[in-house]
């Protein structure tokens, strides 16, 4: 017999033995009367008192989920699913089949189990139930094994064995925790849906109410992925109108498509098409999706005017239908069919007449108004009527509106052409708003809620208009004609109405009002005290603490000592070392040091708490807090706001306004300001440049944070002011004067400096140009004299050498004539005759170069001579030839015999630069007087000759030598060619330059002189 089935053979008799021994021990039990639970759900059924005494128990159950970690044991039997707390690991697994034998400790009201015999049975078939993620749904499947489907949004671990899915599940967040193996590879989840199977862990309030949605997962097996959101069943199909969802049921879920144009402070996103636009309620984050085109599938909701998607699923659309068109009008001529679409579109955009049908309800109109206000589930919005002579629609009534987009005052607008009564409705509810948020514009034409003190009710072109203050300012409501809301000043009321901006010429909005359809849409929150006696004094200390909402609403009573009164309304109260600012509408000011008691609205001003609209009563004589002086002056300090100092500083600006005087000062680096009023009797304010001490209050500016970024002084009178010491003579404005005057001197010195060095310069150039051509004109002398020298030596020897030459010719010619030579001789005095022809070439252009003949000028055509010559001179077909002449060009003085020889000299010259072949450039123009290098000439036009070529050029130490006769750097050349150019040029009164760099080329430039008209 083997090893392991010997092994096997002994754990199955041990297995039997300990099975056997718990029955028998079972029966013992039974036999001597204790009760042993056979049923979980035995276990709630027996007195309390047995349970705290503990029962003994033999279960066989289904393990649902087993954490040995966390300590987390589910189990169920046919009776009754439940969590067991145990103290100890159990050698059990979660989907087996077990039998647990032991007794139950206390405490008795939670099921726990302490060292339990476990027999495993098997595995256990559990049937895993679909629910819903609802208060229904959930309240009985606690414990429970489940299934669900749901988005993952995140996942993350908790710890190493678990891992943690934080999910949407019909419109719920839920947690769901998974065991997991930290040996094994775990997938990404996140953003996929997924169905899981796990154990009900939903917990409620004592209410009812759901207040967690958590689940507890065996293992990753339970966990399928089913892919991504946009390709589950529930986003098939085609997407509904949003103008459609009333007629949905309010059960079913529907799909919709969408732009989120805007997103709610509880993360609700607004979701619009052409037809509507419906709020989604959601737990997916949509930040990122603003602006963003969606599919939403939600069950609709809808209470009044306003839509809802409840449970919403969001998905965005593909790329391409969130692509921004590149024109910045997209709205070019769209037919609108919703208020918020409209009312939204650019000022440009609103004037060039959008189309625009919408249905909505009336919230405010008037027959004494052309313009009445219609709002629907996007919003609001303004329409003018087409015809004045018919009453506008009463509000509650809805309508149906056609027209094009106008720009109002200051927000769009619609100019109807069609109102169209179709039933009544209920008004939608008016939106609690604050005044901050109504003063961004963003309430343009929305039916709000505002609250307010009304410290005045008066009359504006018809208009009963009330005048309130909140605690962030003052705005205004208006109300019909025949409205007479005279006994609310006093009272601090709510308002229901439309919310409208005030504005100044360029359309900037400078304040709100609402438009109030009655004195019903006013309600009175607190009548107020008729009298400052009534109300409780309060320590001043508790100004800005909490206050409840109904104490918001009434004024609250301070006693204190006026430190400074500002003609505006503003005081600035002390008692013992707290401080307060106060607004008053009372006209006569009071001293500093007078006691009073305040009674106004708490608020905000600037950064600091104040009261509001408040009652002022002098009540005697207070005393003033002690001056504190501030040696130095840093950053602005938050805790000194509205204490008396006193401070050293020079003035560096004054001026007047409102009947103050203003002072700019300074100390070290600190820069503020001090408002000086001015009593009775006017005051000089003190020079700038003036040492002064100053007492006042120190008045902290505060940015939009609340944090002290700056301070003032406020002065009650120019007595308060004390020079020190005078400006010194070197004041502020002197310096000034003095810097201007020296700078005037510096720039004056720099111009003349800078004419100077032009005139410098140019006299330098000047200098330089005669030099030049003194340099040329010596080297044009010592050129010519070279050339008179060897002219005068080539002249005698031409002379004789050509009597010669012709005795040589004419006895060539008589033994030619005779017939008594062979053919050789024939040929020998036909090569003699040609060489002799050649030496009288030699001998003429020695000529030439001596005395070259006087030149015969007549007005010569350079462009047409050049072309001829190019023709007719034979160049080789590997040289290109470009033949370029001015548009305008005049004819040249020149003999033109001697120009042709010219320029035969130069193309020879440039083709035997070229042996291979090249390019070669000839340009013919009129031109004035040449540049630096050829001011030998006289000023005034010429004709000019270039020749260029690519060819082999000359050396830099050649230059100098090129038109020097019998000059030459190829072997069995004359030399002769260029210093018969230069020759030429000059007996026709003009010049020749040449340029040239070793294998990259040479240019020759030739100037003569323009023919007289």
């Amino acid at each position: 017999m083997s090893t392991p089935f010997r092994r096997l053979c002994w754990l199955g008799l041990l297995w039997w033995v300990g099975a056997m021994s718990w029955v028998i021990t079972g029966w013992a039990q039974e036999a001597a009367g204790e009760r042993v639970l056979r049923e979980l759900a035995e276990f709630w059924a027996a007195p309390v008192a047995d349970r705290e005494a503990g029962l003994a128990y033999d279960f066989e159950v289904e393990v649902l989920v087993y954490d040995r970690e966390w300590a987390i044991l589910h189990v169920q039997d046919a009776s009754l699913a439940e969590y067991l707390q145990v103290e100890a690991m159990l050698p059990i697994e979660s989907g087996q089949r077990v039998r647990l034998q032991g007794r139950t400790v206390a405490p008795g009201g939670v099921f726990t189990i302490r060292d339990p015999v476990v027999t495993v049975v098997g595995e256990a078939a559990i049937a895993w139930e679909p629910v819903t993620f609802t208060v229904e749904g959930l309240r009985s499947k606690v414990n429970h094994p489940i299934s669900f489907a749901g988005l993952v949004l995140a996942q993350g671990f908790a710890g190493e064995d678990h891992l943690e899915l934080d999910m949407v599940v019909d419109g719920k967040r839920s947690r769901v925790w998974v065991l997991v193996d930290p040996t094994e590879p775990v997938p990404t989840l996140a953003g996929q849906y997924v169905r899981v199977n796990a154990v009900g862990g939903a917990r409620f309030d004592g209410l009812g109410n759901l207040t967690a949605a958590d689940a507890f997962c065996p293992s990753l097996e339970q966990v399928e992925a089913l892919g991504s959101l946009a390709e589950q069943a529930l986003f098939a199909g085609l997407a509904t109108p949003l103008e459609e969802l009333r007629e949905h049921s309010e059960h079913a879920r529907v799909k919709v498509e969408g732009q989120v144009v805007r997103i709610s402070p509880e993360g609700h996103p607004f979701v619009r098409d052409a037809s509507g636009q419906v709020e989604v309620v959601t737990e997916q984050p949509v930040q990122d999706l603003l602006g963003r085109k969606v599919e939403v599938v939600g069950v609709p909701r809808g209470e009044g005017l306003t839509l809802r998607l409840t449970q919403g699923m969001l998905v965005l659309l593909p790329e391409a239908a969130n692509r921004v068109p590149a024109d910045g009008d997209n709205f070019s001529r769209v037919l609108h069919r919703i208020a918020a679409s409209a009312i939204e579109l650019r000022p440009e955009q609103a004037a060039n007449s959008h189309p625009l049908t919408l249905s909505g309800v009336v919230t405010w109109s008037s027959r004494w108004s052309m313009l009445f206000y219609v709002q629907d589930s996007s919003g609001g919005i303004g329409v003018y009527r087409a015809n004045s002579t018919e009453s506008p629609p009463p509000p509650g009534t809805l309508v149906e509106v056609a027209g094009v987009t106008v720009m109002g005052d200051y927000a769009p607008a619609v100019q109807a052409s069609r109102v169209t009564p179709v039933g009544r409705v209920e008004l939608p509810p008016a939106r609690r708003v604050t005044l901050e948020q109504a003063l961004t514009g963003v309430e343009e034409a929305q039916r709000v809620e505002l609250t307010g003190y009304v410290h005045r009710a008066r009359r504006d072109r018809g208009w009963a208009v009330l005048d309130l203050t909140s605690t962030a300012g003052p705005f205004q409501a208006r109300l019909p004609v025949d409205s007479e809301p005279g006994g609310l000043v006093g009272a601090v009321v709510a308002l229901s109405g439309v919310c409208t901006a005030i504005t100044n010429q360029d359309r900037r909005l400078t304040g709100v009002q609402l438009w109030l359809q009655d004195v019903a849409a006013v309600k009175v929150l607190d009548e107020g005290a008729a009298d400052l006696e009534v109300l409780p004094l309060r320590p001043m200390q508790e100004v800005g603490q909490y206050i409840s909402a109904a104490d918001q609403r009434r004024r609250l009573k301070v006693e204190g000592t006026v430190v400074h009164w500002d003609p505006q309304g503003w005081v600035y109260l002390v008692d013992g070392d707290a401080w307060l600012l106060v607004q008053t509408r009372r006209e006569e000011s009071l001293p500093a040091g007078t006691r009073v008691q305040v009674a106004g609205f708490q608020g905000r001003s600037g950064g600091r708490t104040v009261l509001r609209e408040a009652v002022v009563v002098p009540v005697g004589t207070g005393t003033l807090p002690a001056v504190r002086e501030l040696a130095a002056l840093g950053e602005a300090d938050a805790r000194l706001d509205g204490q008396r100092v006193a401070v050293t500083a020079q003035v560096l600006e004054r001026y007047r306004a409102e009947g103050r005087a203003l002072l700019a000062l300074q100390e070290g680096r600190t820069v503020f300001e001090a408002e000086v009023l001015h009593g009775e009797q006017e005051q000089a304010m003190p020079e700038p440049g003036s040492r002064v001490r100053l007492e006042g209050v120190y008045a902290a500016v505060f940015d939009d944070q609340g944090q002290a970024v700056g301070f003032r002084l406020l002065l009650a009178a120019p007595s308060q002011v004390t020079v020190l010491a005078p400006p010194r003579w070197w004041t502020i404005e002197r310096v000034r004067i003095a810097a201007g005057v020296a700078l005037a001197g510096v720039l004056l010195a720099f111009a003349w400096a800078w004419t100077l060095q032009r005139r410098v310069t140019q006299q330098a150039y000047e200098i330089n140009d005669q030099i030049r051509r003194a340099s040329q004109l010596e080297a044009d002398l010592q050129q010519a004299l070279r050339l008179e020298s060897l002219g005068s030596l080539a002249s005698g020897v031409a002379h004789d050498f050509n009597a010669k030459l012709r005795v040589i010719g004419d006895h060539l010619a008589g033994l030619q004539a005779g017939e008594a030579l062979s053919v050789e001789g024939q040929e020998r005095l036909e090569h003699a005759r040609v060489a002799t022809i050649r030496a009288g070439d030699l001998v003429h252009r020695l000529t030439t170069l001596a005395k070259g003949g006087k030149p015969k000028p007549a007005a010569t055509d350079l462009a047409r001579v050049v072309a001829e010559v190019v023709a007719q001179f034979g160049l080789p077909k590997a040289i290109e030839v470009q033949h370029r002449a001015a548009g305008f060009c005049g004819r040249a003085w020149v003999d033109p015999d001697q120009f042709k020889q010219l320029l035969q000299n130069l193309l020879l010259n440039a083709m035997q630069a070229m042996p291979n072949g090249g390019a070669l450039t000839l340009e013919v123009e009129e031109v004035m007087r040449p540049g630096a290098k050829e001011t030998v000439l006289a000023p005034g036009r010429y004709v000019q000759l270039v020749v260029r070529d690519n060819g082999e050029g000359v050396a830099d130490r050649n230059l100098e030598q090129v038109f020097d006769p019998y000059f030459t750097t190829r072997e069995g050349a004359q030399g002769l060619g260029l210093a018969v150019v230069y020759a030429i040029a000059r007996r026709n009164g003009g010049a020749v330059t040449l340029e040239s760099k070793a294998m990259v080329g040479t240019e020759v430039k030739v100037w003569l002189p323009v023919a007289a008209e």
